[in-house]
């Protein structure tokens, strides 16, 4: 959970905000949140994300991990922005469901990363473990496979499953 307290930009103006944040723990799409506590003697307040509308709910949910900027606004129209971090949790990333059957349709294939071919032998779980932050930097940069780059889901799912810890799940 994050804090974070605006600085004021207007002077005489007693807007303040603080946030809470949760975690985003999915890899494809986003589950983060960011609450909003603003305080100040000009009430009602409104919220907004990024350029979207104003709203009187200070809650954004579905955010990914990262800085977010929120904007807070009194009743006099003054507004301070928030720059409201959600941390990267966990996710769910499956080496058996998600990461494994990319590798073995992609890389672990016949003159490529396989048994006698002099590279790393991508069908051995603990090879793969070994080279996994080699692996997320070579599918990141479109370097590998190299004849025909992983689509973003694929390269998304391999980042998340490595900086989870590459865990045989």
């Amino acid at each position: 959970i994050g804090n974070a307290e605006a600085i004021v930009p207007s002077l005489g103006s007693d807007l303040a905000a603080t946030y809470e944040s949760s975690p985003n723990t999915e890899c494809l799409t986003g589950n983060g949140t960011v609450t909003l506590h603003p305080s100040g003697s000009n009430t009602p307040f409104e919220f907004r994300i990024g350029a979207g509308n104003f709203s009187s709910d200070p809650v954004f949910t579905n955010l990914k991990h990262g800085n977010h900027i929120i904007q807070v606004k009194d009743a006099t129209g003054c507004i301070i922005s928030v720059t409201a971090t959600v941390p990267r949790g966990e996710t769910s990333v499956s080496w058996t469901t998600n990461v494994k059957p990319i590798i073995e349709s992609k890389c672990a294939i016949a003159s490529c990363h396989i048994k006698g071919t002099g590279l790393p032998n991508f069908k051995d779980f603990n090879v793969v473990k070994t080279f996994a932050s080699s692996i997320r930097k070579q599918v990141s940069d479109k370097l590998m496979p190299q004849d025909d780059p992983l689509p973003q889901n694929e390269i998304d799912l391999i980042v998340c499953w490595v900086t989870d810890g590459a865990k045989q799940n």
